[in-house]
């Protein structure tokens, strides 16, 4: 999240962070459009309507760049370290609780007797569902990730260049 936020104050005044702001509204339009469906008894998909009622939940509670910038960050990490992630759908799992985990109304709590205090938990959600609010996540912040995530590339390896002529420059020092 650190690379995110460092690369917006790099370029704060670049329009891909209104971009992606609005794709993330877009995300959100899709999901109230599922619900408005619903509610006027229109036949759907169970695990659609949850994933929508999720979106809309973390809309409704989280500022849109927090749900860009978390979004982003997943796909830094799974580009740096693509070890961390087994399998396309862990990636997707993971990417969807950590969206979840900005609000609290996803949280829960109970009372842990050995350590005596509340104790934190993230309810886990159908894997259908979680596919259905992996899909828009993807299809918004996908790309621009991986783009991101290809300019961090560059920046390194530009720094490991420049490392190494250093250092071939000091070995001929005589």
């Amino acid at each position: 999240m650190a690379l995110v936020e460092a690369r917006k104050a790099k370029n704060p005044e670049s329009e891909a962070w209104a971009i992606l702001t609005a794709r993330w509204e877009a995300v959100l339009g899709h999901a109230q459009g599922v619900l408005q469906r619903y509610a006027e008894g229109r036949a759907g998909f169970r695990w659609e309507r949850l994933a929508a009622h999720h979106l809309v939940t973390i809309g409704r509670d989280v500022e849109p760049w927090s749900v860009v910038k978390t979004a982003l960050a997943m796909y830094l990490m799974q580009d740096q370290r693509p070890t961390r992630f087994a399998s396309d759908a862990a990636f997707d799992h993971q990417l969807v609780r950590r969206v979840r985990g900005l609000t609290d109304t996803n949280a829960g709590a109970y009372w842990d007797h050995q350590e005596q205090r509340s104790k934190r938990v993230y309810r886990d959600i159908p894997p259908r569902v979680i596919q259905a609010m992996a899909q828009p996540l993807k299809a918004a912040f996908g790309a621009p990730g991986l783009t991101l995530a290809a300019k961090e590339r560059e920046d390194i390896d530009k720094a490991n260049e420049e490392r190494r002529r250093l250092v071939s420059a000091l070995e001929g020092l005589a």
